[in-house]
């Protein structure tokens, strides 16, 4: 009897706890289910922060270059307006000089006339030629400033040959008032 009671108690709890152990089964594995899709949000949420993260560090590396490169082109464009503000003031003085090299052309072109007329006769009318030539080519507005410059500058320099080289050339001589004798002269 002892052995039927202790029998009988035990079909009555074993199905009871069976009941109950299959209870705490499904809690459990529910549990299991809610704590592993909440570890793929914790997951997906910690990916997604490293994700911000990384791109953050990003943009601040882009932002700080983006700093330097604007401090670059405004170190270039402070630099291009002293360079406009450098050639303004290099154009005022070419203008300025320009009229004062006009006139010093005038002055170098009747130093050429005296130097031609209180010199020797040598060449008389082929330099009294190239002096007229340079005197129309002072009014000639289709001649730049430069040219007419380097014109009298050649010029200067023909007369200062005559002085310093020897040569022969076919040439009038005159003899007295009245008789001009062609001659080979020095």
């Amino acid at each position: 009897m002892k052995s039927s009671i202790a029998l009988l108690i035990s079909s009555v709890l074993i199905p009871a706890h069976a009941a109950n152990l299959n209870d705490a089964q499904a809690v459990q594995s529910k549990t299991n289910q809610a704590s592993a899709v909440s570890q793929k949000r914790i997951d997906a949420s910690a990916e997604k922060s490293l994700t911000l993260e990384a791109e953050i560090e990003q943009l601040q590396e882009e932002v700080s270059n983006l700093k330097i490169y604007r401090d670059h082109l405004s170190s270039l464009v402070e630099s291009q307006h002293q360079e406009v503000n450098s050639l303004n003031e290099q154009i005022e003085q070419i203008a300025q000089t320009r009229q004062g090299v006009v006139p010093l052309m005038y002055h170098m072109l009747e130093g050429l006339k005296r130097i031609v007329a209180s010199d020797k006769p040598i060449r008389k009318a082929q330099r009294e030629e190239r002096i007229a030539k340079l005197d129309d080519l002072m009014t000639r507005a289709d001649v730049a400033d430069a040219e007419k410059f380097r014109r009298i500058l050649e010029a200067y320099q023909i007369e200062m040959d005559y002085g310093t080289k020897l040569g022969i050339y076919q040439g009038k001589i005159n003899l007295d008032a009245n008789e001009k004798v062609e001659a080979d002269v020095l």
